[in-house]
């Protein structure tokens, strides 16, 4: 009686043509997976930041309650003005010394955050944002808001040109409102250099595409007229006129911006992320062709 070992079963290798399918199917599911994840990544990296200009926000709300009033720019040209970054800053956080160690403008009555009404005495009010959450930058001009800051803590604080930065390390800009404008049809709506009857000045805080100076933008600079259109169209003004058409809804009537570029970095593009006391959509619409310089840029 003979026995039969069990044969085993032939294994073939993949063929080149075979492994040349696979490895493109592949990169086709990798092609149209990764626009996907980059959306959805983008979309996570927005909401973290609307979620920091909440908590900026209820800082605001905090400061409004003891000063019975958002932090406003004066409009005086005889001293250095701060921007509304830097407005912003010294506001909420004031990260300064008590008394200046020589020149310089950062004095503020107390030691680190916080800061003092009237002298180096008396109650220290603030901060009201926490220095663990939201850190303090200064670029010196000319790359003010050209260039991110390095995150590095300031030593020598300035109440002109230091800023929150959001969480990668890009300046917030701020933009109180007029009191006494209203975004009615026909109404200014953002100006360019100070109008009281305007919603918001845009010579309010730097420019994010070039420096402010310490008093406002020089929107005569051709980019800077650039970024105040941009502006004008992100928030509902479509022809860029500062002036409400009554086609024309304004994106923002609050009492204040809070303006972040969003994931890319840059100020005016349609990921922006920007709050005046509830995170608002702006107008995400491809920037029209009218809105460019017609004379090249410097």
């Amino acid at each position: 009686m003979t026995s039969s070992l069990p044969r085993k079963s032939a294994r073939h290798a993949f063929t080149l043509i075979e492994l040349l399918v696979v490895i493109g199917i592949i990169v086709l599911l990798a092609t149209i997976a990764l626009p996907a994840l980059s959306r959805v990544w983008s979309q996570a990296k927005r909401t973290q930041m609307a979620a920091d200009l909440s908590v900026i926000s209820q800082a605001l709300e905090a400061y409004r309650h003891d000063f019975g009033d958002y932090p406003r720019i004066r409009n005086d040209a005889s001293t250095a003005q701060p921007t509304g970054a830097a407005l912003l800053c010294w506001s909420l956080i004031a990260p300064g010394p008590a008394t200046n160690a020589g020149s310089g403008t950062g004095a503020d009555g107390a030691d680190g955050p916080g800061f003092r009404v009237r002298g180096t005495t008396g109650a220290v009010k603030g901060p009201y944002l926490s220095t663990d959450r939201f850190t303090v930058g200064n670029i010196p001009p000319p790359n003010m808001a050209s260039a991110v800051s390095t995150g590095t803590p300031t030593v020598n604080f300035d109440n002109v040109v230091d800023f929150i930065c959001d969480r990668y390390y890009h300046p917030v800009l701020y933009f109180p409102a007029n009191k006494s404008a209203n975004a009615q049809p026909g109404s200014p709506y953002i100006s360019e250099m100070y109008d009281p009857t305007a919603v918001f000045n845009y010579g309010d805080t730097i420019s994010p595409r070039q420096p402010a100076g310490n008093t406002g933008l020089g929107v005569a600079f051709p980019p800077n007229k650039f970024t105040l259109k941009v502006m004008r169209f992100r928030l509902g003004d479509n022809n860029g006129d500062g002036v409400l058409q009554p086609n024309e809804s304004p994106v923002a009537t609050g009492p204040y911006l809070l303006w972040t570029p969003g994931p890319d970095g840059l100020y005016g593009t349609e990921d922006d992320v920007v709050d005046n006391g509830a995170s608002i959509q702006i107008n995400t619409a491809s920037l029209p062709q009218n809105i460019f310089p017609t004379a090249p840029m410097p």
